[in-house]
């Protein structure tokens, strides 16, 4: 008995294309979720404004950039900060928490107060209703200069913002924010 007849006794071809078939669907599938999520990932959302500003001072992280959300959507929405990924020149802070995944810093959302001698609280998604301005703010390296992360942010090479936000409606809607961090 040789190996064909082996290979045609247990049909060995039809597993073998059933394995491949199979390999090559789930392939097409993961692609076709890679670009839908592409696809609907936003860098701008209208009425949705972003502004940016660098600040020094005495605290635990000397070098903050400021990122203040305006919602001027007419909605209220959700927005979930996934994280903060750097540019390639600008350095985070040393003492900065990094996320679940190793590129991406931790940040999260300041909310006021619920007494007047407490500490603000900090979580990593918030609400904004229509007119209301939420913040955050990423740990950046002391050692760059004034110049540098300024010029850094003006031509919105800072880095970059991975969020989801839902808004809410009579039909809720879903989509990924990607913001480009920038001075206008």
């Amino acid at each position: 008995m040789s190996i064909f007849d082996s290979f045609y006794k247990y049909d060995v071809g039809a597993w073998l294309f059933a394995i491949l078939s199979g390999t090559l669907c789930y392939i097409v599938i993961r692609i076709g979720e890679r670009l839908f999520f592409l696809i609907r990932t936003r860098r701008r959302v209208r009425h949705l404004n972003v502004n940016c500003s660098i600040q020094r001072d005495q605290s635990n992280y000397p070098c903050k950039l400021w990122i203040d959300f305006r919602n001027w959507t007419n909605m209220t929405l959700l927005m979930k900060i996934e994280g903060y990924k750097p540019a390639k020149n600008i350095r985070p802070d040393p003492k900065a928490t990094r996320a679940s995944s190793p590129d991406l810093l931790e940040i999260k959302f300041i909310e006021n107060a619920p007494q007047q001698n407490s500490p603000p609280t900090l979580n990593v998604d918030s609400i904004i209703r229509h007119g209301e301005n939420k913040s955050i703010w990423v740990p950046l390296d002391p050692g760059h200069s004034d110049e540098e992360l300024e010029h850094a942010l003006k031509i919105g090479k800072i880095g970059s913002i991975k969020a989801e936000i839902l808004w809410f409606g009579d039909k809720p809607v879903f989509t990924r924010f990607r913001p480009k961090i920038k001075r206008g």
